[in-house]
């Protein structure tokens, strides 16, 4: 299997990467690979977004990219490729989920600083033991600011594919990545990451607000 390593040695552990392929608006990069030490080889996401991808893999793994790593003109090598990919993503020791198309803005990342970490603080127990269940009103009635970042990730058209609801399914751990937006320019290249664990956690929070039924089945 061929990955996107740092070092030329075996990599013992892996992660995939998940997303949506690209439009034509969307940003590519080059970066250099063992596969290609001249010109480098070109990545269906913007820079910092793989950069950031790339920060999560640890010095022994490497990172499985479907368009980079399977010749898309070559038939026979997608027709090997391709049904081999379940067990891809299913292998992995986490899926790595790009959403190009959302933008986090300067107060919902604001939000996010304090709010994230407070999840974080709180593993350990059920997903009900976890801050801010059952409070009247709900939480995500409350803040409006929570509920409009929630709406916005419901939007974004990797849950419309049906290949990246079977790679999230098969996946055993997910991190999801959102670049920033900004007013003033100061988080112009920041990168908002969240675990698998909190998209779940804040469904259970939308669950508890009738008017986010509908948003909670497009996850």
């Amino acid at each position: 299997m061929r990955l996107l390593r740092r070092e030329l040695t075996p990599a013992k552990s892996y992660l995939a990467l998940s997303y949506c392929w690209p439009d034509t608006s969307l940003c590519i990069v080059n970066t250099p690979s063992p596969d290609n030490q001249d010109g480098g080889i070109r990545i269906p996401i913007s820079g910092q977004l793989f950069r950031a991808a790339v920060s999560e893999c640890m010095a022994d793994e490497g990172l499985w990219i479907d368009q980079v790593y399977i010749d898309q003109s070559n038939q026979a090598e997608k027709n090997i490729s391709i049904p081999a990919m379940a067990a891809l993503y299913k292998n992995a020791r986490r899926v790595l989920v790009v959403m190009e198309d959302i933008e986090v803005d300067d107060a919902e990342q604001k939000f996010l600083e304090n709010f994230i970490p407070e999840f974080e603080n709180s593993v350990g127990g059920t997903i009900f033991s976890r801050p801010h269940f059952g409070e009247v009103p709900a939480y995500m009635e409350k803040y409006r600011i929570f509920r409009e970042f929630f709406n916005k990730i419901c939007s974004s058209r990797w849950f419309t594919r049906a290949w990246c609801s079977h790679e999230m399914r098969l996946g055993q751990s997910h991190k999801f990545y959102l670049q920033c937006s900004s007013d003033s320019g100061q988080n112009a290249n920041r990168v908002l990451a969240f675990s698998g664990e909190f998209l779940a956690y804040m469904c259970h929070l939308a669950s508890e607000t009738p008017t986010m039924y509908e948003r909670i089945r497009e996850v």
